[in-house]
Order: C-alpha cells, then sequence, then structure tokens
C-alpha cells in the first residue's frame, strides 16, 4: 500500500514540497550559520519526497534555549511561510476544484 499512496502524493503536492525544501536546504548551506537546518532541510526533503511507509522518531536529547532559538528563526525564515503555501493551497482546491475534471471525483 505504501508505493501508490507515494506515488499519489507525489504527483498532488509532494514533487513541489519537496523542491521547496531542496530549495531552501540550499540556500541555507550558503551560510556557515545555515549549514545545520539546511542539512536537516534535505533530510526533510527526502521525507517528504516519499513519506509513506517511514517513520519519525522524536530525539530526546536536552537542548535547552538553543532549540527555542532554533524554532523561533525556522518561524520567522521559514515556517509561517510554509503554512501561507499550504493555507493558499487548500483554498485553492477547496474553492476551485470545479475547474479541474480531476478534482471533481475527489470532492
Amino acid at each position: 500500500m505504501n508505493l501508490p499512496g507515494n506515488l499519489i502524493w507525489l504527483l498532488f503536492g509532494g514533487l513541489a514540497a519537496a523542491l521547496g525544501y531542496l530549495l531552501g536546504g540550499i540556500v541555507l548551506c550558503i551560510t556557515v550559520v545555515g549549514i545545520p537546518w539546511g542539512l536537516q532541510c534535505f533530510k526533510l526533503a527526502g521525507l517528504v519526497l516519499w513519506p509513506f511507509g517511514r517513520q519519525v522518531v522524536s530525539d530526546t536529547k536536552n537542548t535547552g534555549c538553543l532549540s527555542l532559538l532554533a524554532n523561533i528563526i525556522w518561524l520567522l525564515c521559514g515556517g509561517l511561510y510554509t503554512a501561507a503555501v499550504h493555507i493558499f493551497l487548500w483554498h485553492h482546491f477547496i474553492h476551485h476544484h470545479h475547474r479541474y475534471p480531476i478534482c471533481k471525483a475527489a470532492f
């Protein structure tokens, strides 16, 4: 069941999301400070590209205030943009699905 789910996901948004994470990772790796986040973006790109059948495991290390700082930086530099893109695409597909014959069967 993983293969059909991954193929459908790849066609209907997975490829675009993975390319976004790859581009973000490249931009972050340009600077020395952004390399750790850029490498994580590359990992997320692989996960977003082929998500079904994979498992995400939380790391239980205590990172202290640096984790909070990294989350704030992520929110300001990429998180809000990612959320806005998802909201835009959700709105577009929900309210404009009548224009696309493939979406008439789905909604």
